[in-house]
């Protein structure tokens, strides 16, 4: 770096001083920084050699660094000698003030005083002999050097290592008390090896100004900074001033990429040959920092092309899988198609077939090749469904969306062999909009269309049939919904039965039997079941007979309940008046034998021990009146002794004659046995009062069998003990009762 270039970086970063001071040391003439009095600044290690020159004042000629005026002084140096050199004066700034820059270049004659040239002489003598051992040491340090780049070559290091063993070797040939190597990263130093003490930061910030300074240092430039004055840049390093500093920078195509940084004591040398080893060792770590970088970059070029290779052989492989399985996919949905039981066929959007699969051919009457490139809108494909399906196209094509797509309609084809199908068919689109591509399923509903069509005109039939039924037909599903109700369960049942309500079989079937439940499990069981009950109608409640049919699905899955309900109150109370006749005695209107021994059967099992009670009556004088006054008046005394007996008897109990002049009666509910008694001494009494039948007055008697119920007895064993207790009362004068 030459003086202006120098002075001109100089000028550039005159805020930074210890940059300043960094590039002045760079210059081996001697440099002064002067204030404008003439006081001394600062100076470079080349000027501490000589004796100041007088100062004189500024001349007003000075220009900026960089174009500077000169004159001719001589210097004195330290051990007298007096050299002659052009002096350079420059104006410039040094930390905020204004300075005068003095360079002293020197000439090439210099004349020594007569008494100083044994001295000259001596000194060159020794010169001589330091000049012999320091090419001495410098070759043996060479010898080092060739010797350390040799265990280098041999080495397979990375750069850390690399480094590291640089720095080892620099701390044994130079006398210094650390060394590091950083390398320039964007905007800061990175320490990549040391060695020794002090440790100097592992990261370094730099602003703009030092990263100009260090693009600017030439290669194999060697800076040593040992001066009060640098403080700045060992405060940069986090080092004492009591330490001089050396600097190399690594270079890379003209570029700093790096920085050896050393430390010597502040009395240590750091002489010509430590420089000319550390520039040898400064190159090898700069060319091996070339060669790591050039390995980097190739490295990762190579990686990359290696990837974009690999890349670019699996989008190959990718492809070619996909090619693979679009054909066999393209062959699959061919055969698909092929064997499918549906018809397929696509159509351009001028309606005409471009494709289609055997069965579609099949449906519309023609071979494929004749199907293929005729319009359907000639002859399969008939109005209004023709200008709908046009309009539904070009929709496609102008917005992309068709409310057909993706839906099943039906449709009536004519084919070419002259006959109607009914298709249900669906549409797809593909390809761009420009030019799309149409796609249908076809399939064929004709069989079908003529099954519904049948099963509807049978569903009608059966409905005008069960309309004009005399009874009430219902389908109730099992949750309770009744699904259908004919005309004459609609009028007739006093019942909410629309398919929106829940039937509650149980109340709308009263008194049923068997019970609902047991029938409607006989149907689901036998599939049919019978039953009678009570349901309500618009007339009141009717006994009706209920007869119940359970309905599976096609997986004998049960569905529901067929219920047909006819009405049979007219033959039910029929029934039962001719019942009742055949329970009865026509004369007295008690109940007869069997009528009584079936009713007192179920009393007597529905009922807990000694709660009933049986009287048997036996009328003492019914025979002599019977003959005597004949049988008209003994039938009207048999009237008269039921009608006796019904006013002594209570409410509830049964009365019935078995025979002639014998009577039964059947006591419900008897707590104690006094109530017995007193009920048998009352038809005593009764029966003891005169008789006036058809004017004449009779007396008549009865004698009566008592009998309490025991537990687990049957009607017809209470009835004998009965019997047994009436005979011992007869035994005993008659006109009285017995306890069995």
């Amino acid at each position: 770096m030459n003086m202006a270039s120098a002075e001109s970086v100089l000028q550039s970063t005159e805020p930074h001083t210890a940059v300043c001071c960094l590039l002045a040391q760079t210059l081996s003439d001697p440099v002064w920084f002067l204030d404008m009095s003439g006081n001394v600044l600062w100076c470079n290690p080349a000027a501490e050699r000589f004796s100041l020159p007088k100062p004189g004042p500024a001349p007003h000629s000075l220009t900026p660094f960089g174009h500077s005026s000169q004159d001719t002084i001589a210097l004195v140096g330290l051990d007298g000698t007096l050299h002659f050199a052009h002096m350079h004066q420059a104006l410039g700034s040094y930390q905020g003030q204004k300075v005068r820059l003095l360079r002293a270049i020197a000439q090439d004659t210099t004349h020594h005083p007569s008494e100083i040239i044994n001295r000259h002489l001596i000194q060159t003598l020794k010169d001589r002999q330091q000049l012999v051992d320091a090419m001495q040491r410098a070759n043996e340090q060479l010898e080092a050097i060739i010797e350390v780049q040799s265990h280098l070559a041999q080495l397979s290091l990375d750069m850390h290592s690399y480094a590291q063993h640089v720095v080892d070797r620099l701390c044994t040939l130079i006398h210094v008390q650390s060394a590091s190597v950083f390398l320039l990263e964007e905007m800061r130093l990175d320490r990549l090896a040391h060695q020794g003490p002090p440790h100097l930061p592992k990261v370094l910030p730099l602003s703009e100004a030092p990263k100009m300074a260090l693009d600017g240092l030439n290669n194999d430039q060697i800076i040593l900074i040992d001066q009060p004055a640098m403080r700045d840049v060992f405060h940069w390093f986090g080092l004492k001033q009591d330490q001089r500093l050396v600097l190399a920078p690594l270079h890379h195509s003209r570029s700093c990429v790096g920085l050896i940084v050393l430390t010597i004591a502040h009395d240590g040398l750091f002489t010509e040959r430590d420089r000319q080893t550390l520039q040898l060792l400064t190159r090898m770590l700069s060319s091996a920092l070339v060669h790591q970088r050039d390995y980097a970059l190739n490295h990762r070029l190579l990686q990359e092309r290696t990837r974009h290779v690999q890349d670019l052989q699996e989008e190959i492989n990718r492809r070619e899988a996909s090619e693979q399985a679009l054909g066999k996919a393209h062959e699959r949905t061919h055969a698909i198609l092929e064997t499918s039981h549906e018809g397929f066929l696509s159509f351009d959007r001028h309606l005409c077939i471009t494709d289609l699969n055997a069965e579609a051919a099949h449906l519309l009457g023609a071979p494929p090749e004749t199907l293929k490139g005729r319009s359907m809108a000639d002859h399969l494909l008939q109005e209004p469904f023709l200008s709908r399906l046009r309009l539904g196209m070009s929709q496609y094509r102008r917005h992309g969306r068709w409310p057909w797509l993706k839906r099943r309609m039906e449709v009536r084809l004519e084919t070419y062999q002259n006959t109607s199908v009914i298709v249900e068919v669906s549409f797809s689109a593909t390809g761009d909009l420009e030019e799309p591509e149409f796609h249908a399923f076809l399939h064929d509903i004709s069989h079908r269309k003529r099954s519904e069509l049948a099963l509807l005109q049978q569903q009608r039939m059966l409905r005008a049939i069960s309309d004009h039924l005399p009874a009430s037909v219902l389908f109730v599903d099992l949750s309770g919904y009744c699904h259908y109700a004919n005309h004459h369960a609609r009028q007739v049942i006093d019942a909410d039965i629309s398919p929106a309500q829940v039937i509650s079989l149980e109340h709308l079937f009263v008194d049923s039997t068997p019970s609902t439940q047991d029938f409607i499990a006989q149907a689901r069981n036998e599939g049919f079941s019978r039953a009678e009950a009570s349901v309500p109608t618009v007339l009141g409640l009717r006994r009706c007979e209920i007869r119940c049919m359970f309905q599976t699905g096609v997986d004998e899955t049960p569905e529901g309940i067929h219920l047909v309900i006819w009405d049979i109150e007219d033959r039910w109370q029929e029934a039962l008046r001719l019942r009742d006749a055949a329970q009865r005695d026509p004369l007295t209107g008690t109940l007869n034998r069997s009528g009584f021994m079936q009713e007192a059967q179920i009393q007597l099992q529905n009922a807990s021990a000694s709660t009933h009670a049986l009287l048997y009556l036996d009328m003492d004088t019914f025979k002599p009146i019977n003959d005597l006054y004949g049988h008209a008046t003994g039938d009207e005394v048999l009237q008269v002794f039921a009608a006796r007996l019904r006013a002594c008897i209570r409410e509830g109990d049964l009365i019935g004659r078995i025979g002639g002049d014998e009577f039964l009666i059947l006591l419900r509910n008897v707590d104690r046995i006094e109530v017995a008694e007193r009920i048998a001494r009352d038809i005593l009494q009764a029966t003891r009062q005169v008789w006036r039948i058809q004017g004449v007055n009779l007396h008549a008697t009865t004698s009566i069998g008592l009998a309490l119920h025991r537990a687990g007895e049957t009607a017809a064993e209470v009835v004998a003990r009965a019997d047994r207790a009436l005979y011992d009362a007869k035994a005993a004068g008659r006109d009285t009762f017995r306890l069995a």
